[in-house]
């Protein structure tokens, strides 16, 4: 029986409807095929970037170890700080950087531990903090205001110092005192007071996994840590006059504390006790990225150099922006 050409025409119509679909449909199965296998590649490529990362890092803390056990004379051999490397892995390279991580004033000082084992309030390191945050522009009342409620924020009582801020404050916020050590800087502006003064001083913040005063680096302190050093050394007339002795710091580095007490003679009197002054480092920071085709990551590594070999002991990752 012979179909109308009407009816041929359909079904052809018909056929290559079908042949139509099932191209988009094979199109778009190859398009998802594509993409599952790119983003396994980037996976596995994330995988190795962070595989080499974790190589970085254990080199980087075998270096450190060497570097504290080339310490003479009480100090470390200079021109490390900073220092950048680059090594060339398969598929990309890994470049890291190492730092000073202790010229910053550590806000966990602000309190100590007691005979019980509690944290209580250090009242030095609160004047201290104060004076940097005055140093940094913020009026004296609000500084002191601020360093008594960061304290507080740490210490283990719920006993407000004087200007400070515990629970009664906080739970019309609807949180509470943490009453423990701040991990994060960025963690301050919750505390009351802090909020408009962090911008002025976060970069020369840090939150060290220890209770202790601030103490710098004399051989690696930078001139934009001048605020910092006359913080912890209130007898120096200003900023300034830190930054100077910054400056005219000897090429090699002070081989004693004492040696910076020379030149700080006629300013503080020489018999004036540095307790927050070293020419060793105990904290470094680890920089480290890792790129391996369009992949970047990246790490900050923070090593606790006192205990041999170094150790890390907090780490974050990042994307590499």
């Amino acid at each position: 029986m012979t179909r109308p050409p009407s009816e041929r025409g359909a079904a052809l119509v018909t056929v290559l409807l079908l042949v139509a679909i099932m191209s988009a449909l094979i199109a778009v199965s190859f398009d998802r095929l594509s993409l599952a296998i790119r983003r396994e590649g980037n996976r596995a490529l994330a995988e190795e970037a962070r595989l080499d990362l974790v190589s970085a890092e254990a080199i980087g803390a075998y270096r450190i170890t060497t570097l504290e056990n080339l310490t003479s004379g009480g100090g470390q051999p200079t021109g490390w700080n900073g220092q950048v490397v680059t090594v060339p892995v398969p598929g990309g390279r890994v470049t890291a950087r190492v730092s000073d991580a202790g010229n910053c004033f550590n806000v966990n000082g602000l309190t100590r531990f007691d005979e019980t084992g509690s944290l209580v309030a250090q009242p030095i390191a609160i004047t201290q903090f104060a004076r940097l945050l005055e140093l940094s522009g913020a009026p004296a009342t609000e500084a002191a205001r601020a360093a008594a409620a960061v304290a507080d924020w740490i210490d283990a009582d719920n006993t407000p110092l004087p200007g400070g801020a515990e629970d009664e404050v906080y739970s019309a916020l609807g949180f509470r005192a943490a009453n423990a050590a701040i991990t994060n800087v960025a963690d301050l502006a919750r505390i009351e007071g802090m909020r408009p003064l962090l911008p002025r001083v976060d970069d020369l913040l840090c939150a060290l996994p220890e209770h202790a005063l601030p103490s710098v680096n004399i051989n690696t302190i930078e001139v934009r840590h001048a605020r910092l050093l006359s913080a912890v050394l209130p007898q120096l007339a200003s900023p300034a006059r830190a930054a100077e002795q910054i400056r005219t710091r000897p090429t090699n580095g002070f081989a004693r504390v004492a040696d910076l007490a020379n030149g700080l003679g006629q300013i503080i009197g020489t018999d004036y006790p540095l307790p927050q002054l070293r020419t060793q480092t105990s904290w470094f920071r680890l920089d480290l990225m890792a790129e391996l085709g369009d992949t970047r990551m990246m790490e900050v590594a923070l090593v606790d150099g006192r205990i041999s070999p170094a150790r890390v002991v907090r780490r974050s990752y990042g994307d590499g922006r």
